[in-house]
């Protein structure tokens, strides 16, 4: 198993920043929800 590091670095970094603004995008609607069901 070859390992590039600069190639690494980046892939993991990309995926740690799509798996952050998925996180966000799904919590925004959850937390958007929760909050309109506190209301009613």
């Amino acid at each position: 198993m070859i390992i590039i590091p600069s190639k690494n670095v980046t892939i993991i970094k990309f995926n740690k920043y799509s798996l952050f603004t998925f996180f966000i995008m799904n919590l925004i609607p959850f937390m958007y929800i929760i909050f309109n069901n506190k209301k009613f």
